[in-house]
C-alpha cells in the first residue's frame, strides 16, 4: 500500500510496472516502462494524468490496456560522456 503521494516515477531495469488506484490492484491503472527495452534506459514519469497522488498499488509487467509515455531521453553519443543516459531537466 502506498501513501497516495506519488507524483512521479522512474521505471529502471528492463520490465514494465502497471500502477493502480486503489489496493490490491484495483481501480484506475496505467502501464509504465522503460523508456528503451533494448537497453533498458529507466522511464521517467513526471505526468502521470489522472493517477497523480492517486497511486495505492504497483506490480511488475504490464496489465492494462492504458499505457503511458516516458519522457524522452537525451543520450549523447561521440560526445562527452558518450553512451551515457540523461533526463531532460523539466522547467517550471
Amino acid at each position: 500500500m502506498f501513501l497516495q503521494l506519488i507524483r512521479s516515477v522512474i521505471v529502471t531495469g528492463c520490465s514494465s510496472w502497471t500502477v493502480y488506484e486503489y489496493n490490491n490492484y484495483q481501480g484506475g491503472c496505467a502501464c509504465l516502462n522503460p523508456s528503451d527495452f533494448n537497453n533498458c534506459y529507466p522511464g521517467l514519469y513526471t505526468n502521470l494524468d489522472n493517477l497523480s497522488n492517486q497511486i495505492s498499488s504497483a506490480r511488475r509487467g504490464c496489465y492494462c490496456n492504458r499505457v503511458l509515455t516516458p519522457e524522452k531521453p537525451i543520450i549523447l553519443k561521440n560526445g562527452e560522456k558518450s553512451g551515457e543516459f540523461f533526463m531532460p531537466a523539466t522547467e517550471k
